[in-house]
């Protein structure tokens, strides 16, 4: 009888493919599988160091001293006059007497004309300009368009009021444009470092409206540029709020673009708050139920529009902040750093809207919301920023209806488990992480469209993926390619095993089907 051989060219055939095809297979699942990509590394944030400087703020002091001073024996005048610098002062003060009618620009230059000078068709200040309460100044663009502060390195002019009203009044025909001037190098002050003009009201009211105004301030706040500040009261004396409207104008390469404190109603609409040199646009204590709408701000050293320490209740619509080297927007609760003295202090900003706004391109966050309550982030649009919008200080926010793409690190991160974080209906495109949690249920997550991201969620800096069987598979065998010769080796035999265990194990149930039928 002949013995059939068991090796036959068909088997081979199939045994040599299968030694092939296995491994192969499996080291294309292996090399199909993407590594997930790890998370960027920190932002791309270095905003302008805002240091104190006991030069500046002694220079500082100095002006608000002469400025007190002059405006005390403003109720003795009967006109305008020109009061003479006292030591250390460096500049002549052109002090306005309370009375009703307005002071036109045009009309003290030519009451007191030794305090001007007229330069290439501008008007120079070479004196100050103080404000007293019952006094308003106009700056009128049909009068006066280019207005220039002298600002040297031997002294520099102001614009101060101290309960007075300053109007700012161009149109769109006719602008008015507000600088600071060092005459003798021909151009604008552009160095801060020993002092520079600027503008500020104490308690009084400044309107701005189609005005460039720009190269001015130092330090921080009072002096920072455009300004409006409580004015100073006697102890245990409510402040007297600053107020003011600043529409359709550009504030530009000043320190702070605009500074407020203590401000109340304020509305600003239609400006540019461009290349300060700090912040765009910077409302600080209790400024509360200002209205900031379709506004810009780009360029900026800091933050483009930030409200810090106890600014409650404002609204910010339609604004757009870009190319910043903090955040386009923040409502910020003002804490200090723990020192040996004491633990941090904050004043928390409260019940805020950030509706229909646009940050795009911030080195920082598009929208970064530090402590405080009642917050709502609906409805904007956050491009290509470090971070879509970022919550911390046990902040309670509602972010609801943004569309945020392409951020760096998260589209939305919660830095601090607050009771009060809800995050609904967003569409978070691209960037590494749609939303970043510091633990589970840190916020209530409801109808989110999370596209595109290399994970959907992190939670306690813990990447969370949804990944399938093929995944998983493919995982194991790109980190482990020894199992793929394995595989090769051992799978080859094994398929066969089961093919001669199929064929024996078959034709024995069918003999015993027949057997029983």
């Amino acid at each position: 009888m002949p013995v059939r051989a068991e090796l036959r060219w068909r088997r081979l055939v199939v045994a040599v493919l299968l030694v092939i095809a296995l491994p192969a297979f499996l080291a294309f699942i292996a090399v199909a599988y993407q590594r997930p990509d790890l998370p960027p590394g920190p932002p791309a944030y270095d905003p302008l160091p805002l240091g104190k400087q006991p030069v500046l703020a002694a220079v500082q002091a100095r002006e608000l001293q002469r400025s007190r001073r002059v405006t005390d024996e403003a109720g003795l005048l009967t006109a305008p006059q020109v009061v003479p610098p006292t030591f250390p002062e460096r500049v002549p003060t052109v002090v306005l007497p309370p009375r009703a009618e307005p002071y036109g620009l045009a009309e003290v230059q030519q009451l007191l004309p030794a305090a001007f000078q007229v330069l290439d068709g501008a008007l120079l200040l070479r004196a100050s300009i103080d404000v007293p309460a019952g006094a308003r100044l106009t700056i009128d663009g049909a009068t006066t368009p280019d207005v220039r502060l002298s600002s040297r390195p031997d002294g520099f002019t102001t614009v101060i009021s101290r309960g007075g009203e300053v109007d700012v009044r161009g149109t769109a025909a006719q602008p008015v444009r507000i600088s600071s001037w060092d005459d003798a190098a021909g151009r604008a002050d552009d160095d801060p470092s020993d002092g520079r003009s600027f503008l500020v009201v104490f308690g009084g009211r400044m309107d701005i409206s189609h005005a460039d105004i720009g190269h001015l301030g130092f330090g921080t706040g009072t002096s920072s540029g455009v300004a409006w500040r409580a004015g100073e009261r006697p102890a245990g004396t409510p402040p007297v709020p600053a107020t003011g409207v600043v529409e359709s104008s550009t504030l530009h390469d000043n320190w702070f673009g605009a500074y407020t404190f203590q401000a109340v109603g304020m509305r600003f609409t239609d400006n540019t708050f461009a290349d300060n040199a700090a912040y765009g646009f910077d409302p600080h204590d209790l400024s509360n139920d200002f209205l900031v709408e379709r506004n810009a701000a780009h360029g900026n050293g800091r933050h483009g529009f930030i409200f810090s320490r106890g600014c409650d209740r404002n609204v910010l619509r339609d604004n757009v902040a870009y190319d910043n080297r903090g955040h386009g927007f923040m409502i910020d609760d003002g804490r200090s750093e723990d020192s040996a003295e004491g633990a941090a202090a904050r004043l928390p900003s409260n019940d805020n809207q950030l509706i229909g706004n646009r940050a795009h391109d911030n080195d920082g966050s598009g929208i970064e919301i530090e402590g405080g309550v009642g917050t709502v982030v609906t409805g904007n649009v956050l491009q290509r920023n470090h971070v879509g919008v970022r919550v911390k200080n046990d902040a309670s926010v509602r972010i609801s209806d943004n569309h945020v793409v392409d951020s760096r690190f998260a589209g939305v991160d919660v830095l601090s488990a607050a009771a009060g974080i809800e995050v609904r209906g967003n569409e978070v495109r691209g960037g590494w992480a749609s939303i970043a949690l510091p633990e589970p249920g840190a916020a209530r997550l409801t109808g989110n469209e999370l596209v595109g991201a290399s994970t959907p969620l992190v939670v306690a800096g813990q990447a969370v993926r949804d990944e399938g069987l093929a995944s998983e598979i493919g995982r194991v065998f790109r980190w482990n390619p020894l199992l793929v010769l394995w595989a090769g080796i051992l799978g080859v035999p094994a398929v066969f095993a089961v093919r001669r265990l199929a064929r024996w194990v078959v034709p024995g149930r069918r003999r015993a089907r027949a057997l029983s039928g």
